[in-house]
């Protein structure tokens, strides 16, 4: 089979020189026009190249090359990685999406007719590693995705595992090797080294670990999940103050759905709430969510409180009211003060509406003489706000006789 990987990577770099490399000067936005019209030829070309059960295979290798021709022009060219990045993304994605394509449609088990083009490719695969530029980041998912899912034989992985650690060791700190060789001891279930090593990356490069808790979650792996959950929220203060809001948003709901299932699954909302709150302002909506499907609503009504959060629905309002209505009460009171300070007949109207809520829950637990006290200092307080009175006359909560309770 290694004479088929031969065939297939000569004929990768033979599109590649006459459609790029022999076209002198070209700026980027041309080598991303071009690179895809390469890879629909090798998308309809590999149909009277390749036997159906190397498909898969095929698919894998010919994307790895094209990436590190791709890798080689742009280290050579005048261009930014930068300007690399924001032009060629739309080639890059694809590329990627077809190995990950690829990678679910491998056979299981693999054959071992396997093995001998594997042993190729890893090579080209760790080239990319050297080729350190642009999409950097994307080609470390590549790197992970390949180990994690392809090259799964334990002599492999151990070949790897002490050749990512003596070349890490000779790198930087934030060399992609360092990255290869956390992902290798993790793949050997060294967790704790390779958690140690990204601590030690730094903290701009958490996110790393949502490749292993993505691991974890596939396999159902709770407690290996739990360990990496923990791990996660100990440092995702100083991972956040690294990233812009935008990032942010797009980590959050990147890791939301499984870190639900997974405190479903294994009863851990203690760790999904602890992510909410380290996540907010970004997870108002999922906290407010998350306190009221789990009915704790005092804990719900003290996040409103705090997180100036104004909307719950009236579905959730008569849901408590009819379960707990006490934890309702500080709710009805700020919100008829908010809106008695607008100072304006709409929100008058708006706070009467409130307190005869907040009448009625007083009703339910039996504090009257509360409400009493309460309402005859609110009069007294606002007795200059004429307008308010007679809105508190209109909707019958003074009675107009002799203005009494």
């Amino acid at each position: 089979m290694s004479d088929h990987y031969h065939r297939w990577v000569e004929y990768t770099d033979e599109l590649f020189k006459n459609d790029i490399l022999k076209k002198k000067s070209l700026p980027p936005y041309l080598v991303n026009l071009y690179g895809l019209m390469i890879l629909k030829k090798l998308n309809r070309d590999d149909l009277y190249k390749v036997r159906r059960e190397q498909h898969s295979l095929y698919k894998i290798v010919v994307n790895v090359r094209l990436l590190q021709n791709l890798q080689n022009w742009f280290e050579s060219s005048r261009y930014s990685y930068q300007e690399i990045e924001d032009t060629c993304r739309q080639l890059f994605e694809i590329i990627y999406a077809d190995i990950q394509n690829a990678l679910k449609h491998l056979p299981s088990p693999m054959p071992f007719s396997y093995d001998p083009i594997c042993e190729k490719l890893r090579l080209d695969v760790r080239e990319l590693l050297f080729l350190e530029g642009a999409f950097k980041h994307d080609i470390l998912q590549i790197y992970w995705n390949l180990w994690n899912y392809l090259f799964t034989r334990p002599k492999l992985r151990n070949e790897e595992l002490d050749f990512a650690e003596k070349t890490a060791k000779k790198g930087t700190m934030d060399s992609s090797w360092q990255f290869a060789y956390m992902f290798q001891l993790f793949l050997a279930g060294r967790v704790e080294e390779s958690l140690a090593l990204l601590k030690n990356i730094g903290n701009h490069s958490i996110s790393y670990i949502l490749l292993f808790m993505d691991h974890y979650f596939a396999k159902e792996n709770w407690n290996g999940f739990t360990k990496l959950a923990q791990f996660l929220i100990e440092h995702l203060k100083d991972y956040l103050d690294t990233i812009s809001y935008s990032t942010k948003k797009t980590f959050f709901y990147s890791i939301d759905e499984e870190f639900h299932q997974f405190a479903k699954e294994t009863g851990r909302y203690d760790l999904y709430e602890q992510l909410l709150i380290a996540m907010y302002p970004f997870t108002t909506r999922e906290l407010s969510s998350f306190y009221f499907e789990r009915k704790e609503y005092r804990k719900l009504i003290e996040f409103v409180q705090l997180s100036n959060f104004s909307y719950l629905s009236n579905d959730i309002l008569r849901t408590i009211q009819k379960e707990e209505p006490q934890y309702l009460l500080p709710y009805y009171h700020r919100k008829i003060e908010m809106a008695i300070q607008q100072k304006n007949r709409q929100n008058y109207k708006e706070a009467v509406r409130y307190l005869k809520k907040l009448r009625t829950i007083y009703k339910k637990l039996k504090k009257e003489e509360k409400w009493e006290v309460y309402f005859e200092q609110l009069l007294q307080k606002t007795k200059r706000l004429r307008a308010f009175q007679e809105e508190c006359q209109r909707g019958k909560l003074i009675n107009v006789e002799n203005e009494t309770v």
